[in-house]
């Protein structure tokens, strides 16, 4: 039976054995492995945050043709230099669907992006619709990211999922940028 007592003497022993690493580490000179120790058990929140904005299946079988909106927003202040977004949704058990080509925000074509790659797929085996978008900013500059900004929309009334590991942001450093999906 687990009493307030031996909760206590619990508390009181982790407290100890943290204040003795602590000094331990501090005498050593490694205060800085402590340091990183305790960042890396903090949850990160990343760079950017990429979100589309899907339809609930009750508006889809209403009738619903809203578009779906992909949108990246700021998490930290970026300059972005290329993009590459993986999308699919499964019609399994329905009929292939025509999903039209996203299309692009103009507003990122008028500040220099171009988009090569703006696709959909289909794998009538395994029912999968694959929507790829990738891009790059043709300034030396890069695309400074000041507040949220619609990549694409897709006219087509669908919950997307982002492939989270095909799905890349690369920042004018050339570094991958921690995503929030």
């Amino acid at each position: 039976m687990i009493t307030k007592q031996k909760v206590q003497l619990t508390v009181a022993a982790l407290a100890g054995v943290f204040l003795s690493l602590t000094f331990i580490l501090l005498i050593s000179g490694n205060i800085g492995s402590l340091t990183a120790f305790i960042s890396s058990a903090r949850p990160r929140s990343g760079d950017v945050a990429l979100s589309v904005t899907n339809l609930t299946r009750n508006q889809i079988k209403s009738g619903n043709t809203q578009p779906v909106v992909i949108s990246l927003s700021p998490l930290t202040s970026q300059v972005i230099s290329a993009l590459s977004i993986r999308l699919t949704f499964s019609y399994l058990g329905q009929p292939r669907p025509s999903v039209p080509l996203p299309v692009i925000n103009p507003l990122l074509i008028s500040n220099n992006w171009t988009f090569p790659i703006n696709t959909v797929s289909y794998d009538d085996i395994n029912q999968l619709v694959t929507v790829d978008i990738s891009g790059f900013n043709l300034t030396t500059t890069g695309y400074s990211l000041a507040s949220s900004v619609v990549i694409a929309t897709i006219n087509y009334p669908a919950s997307f999922k982002f492939d989270t590991t095909l799905t890349k942001i690369v920042n004018k450093q050339g570094s991958l940028l921690k995503i929030v999906f």
